[in-house]
């Protein structure tokens, strides 16, 4: 594999650096990068080992799908660590780079700290936390931890097309773990009081920011950031919107759902400090809609009588499709075990269920077996993997996340991607009209419901014709 000329940019800019952050955008290569560093560090004889600390199921992708792509597998003796079959530090070996690849979510573990200090007591290390907007949490205790354990490795990384997600809050703790453009301030308090405008209930809300140019300033030499539009010439994308209606029983249940939840929502917003409680359950409710809209009794969680026509829609279509791959990504994992029966051995799925140890092989499968033509997942699958085997994704059902959504387009959409991409909404109905007007105009929904829960419950909820 040869690296493209933003990715020998950043190498030549930040190799044998003590630490600096990725922050290229979804799609642009930022493993590749990262080991291929690695690879030159350890051939010019300055790094052991790494340690890769990454989503679960990102982590085991590391080491079966992106290590065997820079390195032959003589040259490299890389690891996988489950809770439930820890692996054990081998020997040193200096004929092989050892890369050990860790959960983010498994240092509540005494078992993984303990193996993490002793590699890090042992070696030179680099030391790459992968989707670092995980550790955003100062007061994590896995966040904690792997500031502390990573002042001792040679090498620190993070990786991240959207370190951002909240807010300019949100990049403390990532720099703190690199150690870099942050270290004046002691605490995340003194780090927010500098940066952000605070507000709300006896100032505890952050309502702004400020002093964002000296921000800028501090945290410029260690950080990079290139946008797909700069360094590929990657196909378009093209979306469809396909519109299927409601069957009489959903039509029936979602008036009545919908009745019910306006009569409650106008009942908690007449107490006296009723806003919240009417935020949470306008929220609950428009939850209960969209399983509605996705042909799913909210109360059951199983597919009503009349079935689902957007199923029924997604079938049709992956048969005029032939032998061609689909990537189908759903809000509710209903949807996604539905789509997976009606599939069948075809089909491959990839959520919270899939075993953290079958991930990268479930991926491995989709790329590069003919038999395995359609993958379905949900937010598990938005990060860290690869399928530009495809061009062709279906959206079962969306979330509000913006973030999200745009992950999940850029797993089709990165390098190695040569055709147009094309990805389908099934709206049916009200609710999945609004979500996807407002994910394509990129307008914040949280807000809405926050501000005034039975007007953005009304909005978006509509009658159904």
């Amino acid at each position: 594999m040869k690296l493209l000329t933003h990715q020998k940019e950043i190498i030549k800019r930040f190799y044998g650096k003590e630490a600096y952050g990725n922050f290229d955008e979804q799609g642009l290569g930022k493993t590749i990068t990262t080991l291929f560093e690695a690879k030159k560090l350890y051939n010019d004889g300055k790094l052991d080992a790494m340690i890769v600390v990454a989503p679960n199921g990102v982590h085991a992708n590391w080491a079966r799908n992106e290590v065997p792509n820079v390195f032959p597998k003589h040259e490299v003796d890389a690891r996988i660590y489950y809770a439930e079959k820890p692996f054990k530090v081998p020997a040193y070996d200096a004929t092989k780079l050892q890369i050990f690849c860790f959960n983010v979510d498994g240092f509540t573990s005494p078992k993984a700290r303990a193996l993490m200090t002793e590699i890090l007591d042992t070696r030179r290390v680099m030391m790459v936390v992968d989707e670092s907007q995980r550790i955003k949490n100062g007061q994590a205790l896995r966040t904690r931890y792997l500031i502390v354990q990573g002042r001792k490795a040679e090498y620190r990384r993070i990786l991240t097309g959207t370190p951002i997600t909240k807010g300019i809050e949100d990049l403390y703790s990532q720099f703190n773990f690199l150690g870099v453009g942050v270290t004046r301030w002691k605490s995340f308090y003194g780090f927010r009081s500098t940066f952000c405008k605070m507000g709300g209930f006896e100032g505890r809300k952050i309502v702004g920011y400020q002093n964002q140019d000296w921000l800028q300033e501090l945290l410029a030499p260690h950080m990079i950031r290139h946008l797909k539009e700069e360094c590929l010439d990657l196909p378009e994308k093209i979306y469809i919107n396909e519109i299927v209606m409601m069957t009489p029983e959903q039509k029936a249940l979602y008036h009545a759902v919908r009745k019910e939840s306006i009569d409650e929502l106008t009942r908690l917003m007449g107490v006296d400090g009723g806003l919240a409680a009417a935020a949470e359950a306008a929220v609950t409710r428009l939850i209960r809609l969209r399983q509605i809209s996705g042909g799913f009794d909210p109360y059951t969680q199983k597919t009503m009588t009349g079935g689902s026509p957007k199923l029924d829609r997604i079938l049709e279509l992956i048969e005029e499709l032939g032998d061609e791959k689909v990537v189908i990504f759903c809000a509710f994992v209903n949807e996604i075990e539905a789509c997976a029966k009606a599939l069948g051995d075809a089909a491959l799925t990839y959520y919270g269920k899939t075993d953290a140890r079958t991930r990268a092989d479930v991926i491995k499968q989709f790329m590069e077996d003919p038999s395995k033509r359609y993958l379905i997942s949900n937010q598990t699958g938005s990060t860290g993997i690869t399928l530009t085997v495809t061009s062709r994704m279906f959206f079962f059902s969306n979330g509000f996340n913006l973030e999200h959504r745009l992950q999940e387009e850029d797993r089709i959409h990165r390098i190695g991607q040569a055709k147009t991409c094309f990805y389908t909404d099934f709206e049916c109905g009200p609710v999945d009209r609004k979500i996807i007007k407002d994910l394509k105009a990129k307008h914040d929904v949280s807000a809405e419901f926050l501000k005034d829960p039975l007007g953005a419950f009304l909005a978006y909820t509509g009658e159904e014709e």
